[in-house]
C-alpha cells in the first residue's frame, strides 16, 4: 500500500521552510493500472454527501486544459493530495515526490507553496 495511506484529511501541511501552508483536503491514492478503467482508485474522504463527490473533485483536478497528458497520467497513476490553502488562495495539488515526511498529524513538503500545481 502507498505511503499516501498514512495521510488523512485535515492534517496540517508545511512547506520546506516549516511554514504551515494549509490542510489536506483529500487524498487520491492512485491507480494500479490506468489503462484498466474498471480499477477503482482508493481514496479517503469524510465529505458531506451533499458536497462534490471525490470522483467530481478528481475529475476537476484532471480537467485542466493546460495540464500535459504525461502529468495527468502520472497523477492518476501515483496519486496526489489536494491542499486547501484558505479562502483567498486557490487550492494546490501535491505530488508524492514533493512529500518529505509524514508525522502523526502533519505532512512536510520538500517544496514551497508556489512550486505546487494549482
Amino acid at each position: 500500500m502507498s505511503f499516501l495511506s498514512r495521510i488523512n484529511e485535515g492534517m496540517d501541511v508545511f512547506d520546506r521552510t516549516g511554514d504551515k501552508i494549509g490542510e489536506v483536503d483529500y487524498v487520491y491514492f492512485g491507480e494500479t493500472d490506468i489503462a484498466t478503467p474498471e480499477v477503482e482508485a482508493q481514496s479517503v474522504s469524510n465529505r458531506d454527501p451533499r458536497e462534490d463527490t471525490l470522483v467530481d473533485l478528481v475529475a476537476d483536478a484532471f480537467r485542466a486544459d493546460d495540464m500535459p497528458d504525461e502529468l495527468r497520467q502520472r497523477l492518476q497513476m501515483h496519486g496526489f493530495l489536494k491542499l486547501s490553502t484558505g479562502m483567498l488562495r486557490s487550492d494546490r495539488y501535491v505530488l508524492p515526490e514533493q512529500i518529505a515526511s509524514i508525522t502523526s498529524n502533519a505532512v512536510h513538503l520538500n517544496v514551497a507553496l508556489d512550486e505546487l500545481l494549482s
